[in-house]
Parts: C-alpha cells; sequence; structure tokens
C-alpha cells in the first residue's frame, strides 16, 4: 500500500493506494475507531466489515467489484477485511471535521451519506453510483498525479476535496436544468482531455475504450459527444494532428519521410502516404522536396 495523502486516523483526512500486484498474503485487517468515515475506490476484489462493539448497524456486509462504497463506524467502532485480491483507493476522513468542511452545504448531501456522515449511534454502509464520474477513471488519475512530486500533497488535498463533491451530492434530486448544463460541462472537459491526451501520444495505438476510461464514460458516448462537439471523429483528429506533426518534422530537414511517419505512429509508409495526401494534397516526398 503506498500513502497519497495524511496518515491512517492520525490526520483528519488520509488516502492510499492498494494495488492488486503488491505482496499481500491473506486477509488484512483494518479498525476504524469511533467517528470516522472511510470511501472506498474500487477495481476489484472485496471487503467485508463487522461492528467491534455490540451495535450491529453493518456487521458482515460485503462490498466487492468495480464501484464507490462509503462505510461510518458510528459510535461502535468499525473493523474491515480487506482481501489480497483488494485493488484501489481508501479515503479516510475524521467524521467530525468532514461536518466542519461541509458545514452549511450539508442539507444538500445525498440523504443516505448524510445520515452516515451524521450518524453518532450504529456504523453505516452506503454502496454509490457515481453520475458524473467514474471510478476507474479517477483512480487511474489519483496513480498518476499530473505533477511534480513536491506538489503532490497541495494536488491531492484538492483532488479529495474534488471526490467529495462529486460523490456526497446527488445531481439526479437537482432541477433538470442544472443536471443538463453539468452533462454538457462534463462531455466539453472529457473533449479537451482527450485532444490534450492525443497531442501527447501521437505515436500510439488509438485505443477508443482505453481513451474512454481515461476520461471516465463509455466508448460509443465519447465517440458522440467528440463528433459533436468537433465536428470531426476522434480517428480523424488523430490523424490530423499527427500529419501535422509529420510535415513539420519533413521540413525541418532532420527527418525523411520513413523516419517521420514511426515518429507520428505509423507503420507503414503507404498509411502514411495515404493519410498526408489527404490531409495536405501532396504526398510526403513532394512536401520534403518542396521544404528542402
Amino acid at each position: 500500500m503506498t500513502p497519497l495523502l495524511g496518515e491512517i486516523h492520525r490526520t483528519a483526512v488520509w488516502a492510499q493506494d492498494w494495488r492488486s500486484g503488491e505482496k499481500r498474503t491473506g486477509v488484512v485487517a483494518l479498525s476504524l475507531p469511533p467517528g470516522k468515515v472511510l470511501a472506498l475506490l474500487q477495481l476489484g476484489g472485496a471487503v467485508e466489515c463487522h461492528t467491534t462493539g455490540a451495535k450491529s448497524g453493518a456487521g458482515g456486509k460485503r462490498a466487492g467489484g468495480v464501484g464507490l462504497t462509503f462505510f461510518g463506524s458510528g459510535d461502535a467502532g468499525l473493523r474491515l477485511r480487506i482481501d489480497p485480491a483488494f485493488d484501489g483507493l481508501l479515503i479516510g476522513f475524521d467524521g467530525e471535521a468532514l461536518r466542519r468542511c461541509l458545514g452549511e452545504v450539508r442539507p444538500a448531501l445525498d440523504g443516505e451519506l448524510r445520515a452516515l456522515i451524521d450518524a453518532t449511534g450504529a456504523a453505516a454502509v452506503v454502496r454509490r453510483e457515481p453520475v458524473a464520474w467514474s471510478v476507474p477513471a479517477w483512480v487511474a488519475e489519483c496513480r498518476q498525479p499530473p505533477v511534480v512530486p513536491a506538489a503532490r500533497p497541495i494536488w491531492f488535498d484538492g483532488k479529495i476535496r474534488e471526490f467529495v463533491a462529486l460523490s456526497c451530492f446527488d445531481e439526479r434530486s437537482a432541477g433538470g436544468e442544472f443536471f443538463c448544463t453539468r452533462q454538457k460541462q462534463l462531455a466539453r472537459t472529457r473533449v479537451q482531455r482527450v485532444k490534450q491526451h492525443l497531442a501527447g501520444h501521437l505515436d500510439e495505438t488509438l485505443d477508443l475504450n482505453a481513451l474512454a476510461r481515461l476520461v471516465g464514460c463509455s466508448a460509443p458516448y465519447l465517440s458522440r459527444s467528440f463528433s459533436e462537439s468537433t465536428g470531426t471523429t476522434i480517428s480523424q483528429y488523430l490523424r490530423r494532428l499527427r500529419i501535422e506533426r509529420a510535415a513539420t518534422l519533413l521540413a525541418s530537414g532532420r527527418f525523411n519521410v520513413s523516419e517521420a511517419a514511426v515518429e507520428v505512429g505509423y507503420q507503414s509508409l503507404s498509411h502514411f502516404s495515404k493519410a498526408f495526401l489527404k490531409e495536405k494534397g501532396c504526398l510526403p516526398s513532394k512536401f520534403d522536396r518542396q521544404a528542402a
């Protein structure tokens, strides 16, 4: 397990990354003292929880597969049994600190989560199905933060706040107009992330399913929203990026046609030439001579 933020049970907020490839033998026991809230973002494996005191509000409940589950330890405490195949993130909160942080917005929380966070009695478990984001995509981003190591504590602090904002409020209970606006904004954000990813990975094979997982939606939805936003398909957009980059390489005089093709992800010179002709109106060999 890898600490991402804070220290377990010592700080108001903490986060750990548990990967299935780690060498863990047998079940791992994790005890939550009273007054804690734990969020599990699961990619695989299972977790079973039992109350540690006399009260049994969540005794014997089990969470498995891909998804998001919240555990509240109430005033009795909670004991979790995490199997060796568990893969995902653990995010822990001190209940009182979380309530102070949420402040006056607590009435707007999802009903079950508000009860879990406010509970001072029995422990509770709430399974959530995120509406506006994807658990695998969120975990993947946390495992490869886009900042230098020195900045990661700041980045993770903001990321945890984002997690609370995205997962604890039920947008479906808000007005329809608000939800539609939110979905449109989210679609634009996904399209922008796809553009940035493609620009930085020109030499990689286009994998629509992997791209969809990266931005947290289905492949058909991503294809449709990208086309609606840009007026072109993802593959056409990638081809344009590749050929523009190849043209720049050829014009520099430091790359021949074959080298430029490989540099932007074409293994077939024939396919590269056809794509270049479609985008630039001439063969790359002609463009090379003209540029020279």
